[in-house]
């Protein structure tokens, strides 16, 4: 059992069994570019369990991860060069806290070959920065959530400069490709409630600028005793989509 707050900032629980993980992890095993003798930082525990079932190293960051600001960047960095850690999985956040002690005491870390990195969408600047502080790295962002993990997927390298452009002028943040879900759909704002409905009233939702959902094995389809559901799910025919919350502006 999961607590989260996503979509609609309410406590809720979302129940994943092991079938459900299990589907998330191999799913996330098809992008996750594991090689055998990998070594990876990691936090996230869904990631972790995928770094398992491919056999994978997981090295816990040492972190407080109630109040990150209490951490200490040197214990990480420590841990990473100890422990030849050659890869890292982790929110942005926990990343911000090691970056900005690299940036300021010039460090750089030529060890670590792949960033993965993302849950929402991320911000340029903080990429820009990654790449800074790890310059041999491939980064590759996933965007995802507790009910949905992945959505989508973005390699770093793959981002042009007409995408900045769009960024920097209002267009939102970059997400990359769809990644792991069957149906990704875009329907109009403003909507409360959907329940169960057909697939030409379905047609009558969809938009070109709007609120993302998505459906798939990899999708969560309820909550612990159904609190959650009717704000963030709704059915077409024999199919539960996952309402994200997030908007496609473009």
């Amino acid at each position: 059992m999961t607590y989260t707050s996503g979509t609609t900032g309410k406590p809720k629980i979302a129940v994943r069994t092991h079938e459900f993980l299990r589907i998330q992890g191999e799913i996330l095993e098809e992008i996750m570019d594991y090689e055998k003798n990998d070594i990876e930082i990691s936090t996230m525990p869904i990631f972790t369990l995928s770094n398992i079932n491919a056999q994978i190293i997981s090295i816990i960051a040492d972190a407080n991860f109630s109040e990150l600001d209490k951490s200490v960047a040197q214990k990480i960095i420590n841990q990473i060069i100890k422990n030849n850690a050659n890869r890292i999985m982790a929110a942005p956040g926990f990343l911000n806290l090691i970056i900005d002690y690299m940036l300021k005491n010039e460090i750089e870390l030529k060890q670590i070959e792949k960033i993965f990195t993302g849950g929402g969408a991320v911000f340029i600047d903080f990429l820009e920065n990654l790449k800074k502080v790890f310059p041999k790295a491939k980064i590759t962002t996933i965007y995802g959530s507790t009910e949905a993990e992945p959505i989508a997927k973005l390699n770093v390298n793959d981002i042009q400069s007409e995408d900045i452009d769009k960024i920097e002028n209002g267009y939102g943040i970059l997400a990359g490709e769809i990644s792991g879900v069957n149906s990704c759909k875009i329907i109009k704002t403003g909507i409360s409630e959907i329940g169960e409905i057909n697939k030409k009233e379905f047609e009558k939702l969809e938009a070109e600028v709007g609120e993302i959902v998505v459906e798939g094995d990899n999708v969560l389809k309820g909550y612990l005793n159904g609190i959650g559901d009717k704000e963030n799910k709704f059915k077409i025919d024999d199919k539960i989509y996952h309402r994200t919350g997030d908007m496609r502006l473009f």
